[in-house]
């Protein structure tokens, strides 16, 4: 096990610098792979095209008029067909209050909108900081990805949103194919991706046997509240792997902590039970308002509970992984530039990093209100919650920091069934790389089931009762009506 939390206390200030959080400009990337441009059909994963438009293969539940027009195939699992990017947007996207939504899953809570993108785009931002590049375990990542002759390295982001992450990979692997998939469009211009990459159109939900035994890395982050069966979807990632292939998903809790070993108090409301000691009147309303939402996926169908059950507790327990390569572990943003670190360059991290998730949560907590309003609260309510939450997160007032736990493993290799042949077969170890004293420090690391779990486990015990959530009381009185 290794830990790096952050002393509080130390006075030093200042900002960030380093490759991994230095950025370009979309503008300024556009034009360095300028001379990669690429249409989807110049990739290698079996697209289409037709004349000089663009096409992708899609797969989902959306209607559609013309089977000729589109493509239509069906199957078990779904629908598949090619997606004209600029014919048929409209297909996967609706309006609603205001803002634009995926019209494929209405288990996900968050807009698909430019508002939400450059909100991802700053959360990408925050997250590496926080694992200190774009993946955990780089000596395991760089070593699955490495070049072999004869073989075509392939890499999956699932849920890949803006595209940010895989877009990366792709110019930090030009060796390997990259694929994202999401549940809406890109906003990227994808006629200047570079040529190792694609983006479709898919919810995973409806099962990814079309991708088994394609890819040597697949990466999931920030998505298990669109997720409805996370056991289903964690056999369906492990099966899209080669063996030895590699898996990494990461992804945040239903709470703020008020530091990184405690779990914050939500601030109590109207109808609190009297024994809810999760609530407090000086909670956080921001804690509350996340809360509250999780419960409002939970009655839309995600797997929320189940989720943060197994993905806190590691990947030990997941059939086709190698015991070996799994690691489980957490990173924790401050929402605000307050935290201090152990010296300056820890502190300029801890300071970048909070402000990075402070714009980013000041951005979505209105969007929040929808799955909360689909399910009986109203908006006057919600309006009144999200105004707190701006002066809250305007001064600081709570002191809270989000907490993305992630897990990494490999697949394990096929055994041999060779009579007389030893069938017991493993991946060698590879060795993490040490931490130093300029690492983010505000992070833990465990290799080992038993101590990640104990951690986990005694995290948890400090959340006090929960209350019966609003948004629980006002579905179940509008299922009374």
């Amino acid at each position: 096990m290794s830990s790096y939390l952050p002393d509080l206390n130390p006075t030093t200030t200042g900002r960030v610098h380093g490759s991994d959080t230095k950025r370009q400009s979309r503008e300024e990337r556009a034009e360095d792979i300028q001379d990669q441009r690429a249409k989807y059909e110049q990739s290698m994963f079996g697209v289409s095209s037709n004349g000089d438009r663009t096409f992708s293969h899609v797969r989902t539940n959306v209607p559609v008029n013309s089977e000729s027009e589109a493509g239509l195939n069906r199957n078990e699992e779904g629908s598949f067909y090619s997606y004209n990017s600029t014919r048929d947007v409209r297909l996967f996207v609706k309006e609603m209050h205001g803002r634009i939504w995926n019209s494929m899953n209405e288990t996900y809570l968050l807009p698909s909108d430019d508002m939400e993108w450059n909100r991802l785009d700053k959360q990408h931002l925050a997250h590496l900081i926080g694992l200190g590049g774009l993946y955990p375990c780089a000596e395991q990542v760089e070593a699955v990805l490495a070049p072999v002759e004869g073989t075509t390295k392939r890499i999956l982001d699932v849920g890949c949103g803006t595209g940010s992450w895989i877009l990366e990979m792709a110019e930090r692997f030009p060796h390997a194919l990259a694929m994202g998939v999401d549940l809406a469009p890109t906003p990227f211009d994808t006629s200047l991706f570079p040529s190792n990459l694609r983006i479709e159109i898919d919810d995973i939900n409806l099962g990814l046997s079309h991708f088994y035994g394609q890819f040597d890395l697949v990466h999931m982050r920030c998505v298990l509240g669109g997720i409805q069966n996370i056991d289903k979807t964690l056999a369906d990632l492990f099966l899209c792997l080669n063996p030895g292939g590699m898996l990494i998903i990461v992804d945040g809790g239903s709470h703020f902590l008020s530091d990184p070993g405690t779990i914050g108090r939500m601030r109590r409301v109207h109808g609190d039970e009297a024994d809810a000691t999760a609530t407090s009147e000086d909670g956080s309303w921001l804690n509350r308002l996340h809360w509250e939402a999780s419960q409002g996926c939970k009655i839309a169908g995600a797997s929320v509970d189940r989720s943060q059950e197994v993905l806190s507790g590691g990947l030990w327990d997941q059939s086709l992984c190698e015991q070996e390569s799994v690691a489980s572990g957490s990173y924790f943003l401050p929402i605000g530039p307050w935290a201090q670190g152990n010296n300056v360059a820890q502190t300029q991290q801890l300071h970048y990093g909070g402000l990075l998730m402070r714009q980013s949560l000041m951005s979505i907590h209105r969007a929040f209100h929808s799955i909360l309003l689909r399910h009986g609260m109203t908006q006057d309510v919600l309006d009144a919650w999200s105004q707190e939450i701006d002066q809250e997160l305007n001064t600081s007032r709570c002191k809270s920091w989000v907490r993305f736990h992630f897990n990494v493993a490999r697949r394990r290799l096929e055994q041999d069934s060779t009579p007389g042949v030893n069938s017991e077969r493993s991946l060698p170890r590879i060795e993490p790389r040490p931490r130093d004293e300029n690492s983010y420090p505000a992070f833990e690391i465990f290799y080992d089931k038993e101590t990640a779990r104990a951690t986990a486990a005694k995290r948890e015990e400090t959340i006090g009762k929960l209350p019966t959530a609003c948004v629980v009381r006002a579905w179940l009185q509008n299922q009374a009506l």
